[in-house]
């Protein structure tokens, strides 16, 4: 299997991860729902067509899980004060406290993840993955060169042994 599938299968899997915690958190709303008041969460006094931009979603699809959530009490509608057409939303008390529920669950699945790899290891998986992903890296967060992770080996690769010296020639 190439880089590039192994790279495919992992992204695969952490998606299936991302899309799947909701669900075994046992909270109480749909996946969907949960990525809506994640994003909320996450992009306060959103318009609906970023939440559709941002979730890969149609604007019609997302506003029809906008309207049963606000009937649910989890999200409340505003007017945008720089531009009276527009709605902006926010989560309400309800969609906060499910939005606190999912952070946790979601932190403590990626918690469950890292702890495989050493505190080193996991600043530099992530670096890498900003990198690699084009993400700005978070001021202060970049990792000196004292704590990378050192290079880590492949068991095929052959550590070629020093040639031997001897002192009396032979």
């Amino acid at each position: 299997m190439s880089i590039e599938q192994r790279l495919a299968a992992c992204l695969g899997y952490l998606n299936r991860l991302e899309n799947e915690w909701g669900e075994t958190a046992d909270l109480p709303a749909s996946q969907a729902q949960i990525q809506l008041v994640m994003w909320i969460g996450q992009h306060p006094n959103c318009r609906l067509q970023h939440i559709a931009a941002g979730l890969s979603l149609t604007a019609p699809t997302v506003s029809v899980g906008v309207r049963r959530m606000e009937q649910m009490g989890l999200i409340e509608r505003s007017s945008d004060s720089s531009d009276l057409r527009a709605i902006s939303l926010v989560l309400s008390p309800t969609g906060e406290q499910l939005y606190q529920l999912a952070l946790t669950a979601r932190t403590t699945q990626m918690k469950n993840l890292l702890e495989r790899l050493r505190p080193a290891e996991q600043r530099h998986l992530v670096e890498m993955l900003e990198r690699m992903l084009g993400m700005p890296i978070p001021e202060g967060e970049q990792l000196r060169e004292t704590e990378a992770a050192p290079e880590l080996k492949h068991p095929s690769d052959k550590e070629t042994p020093p040639a031997q010296l001897s002192l009396f020639g032979s």
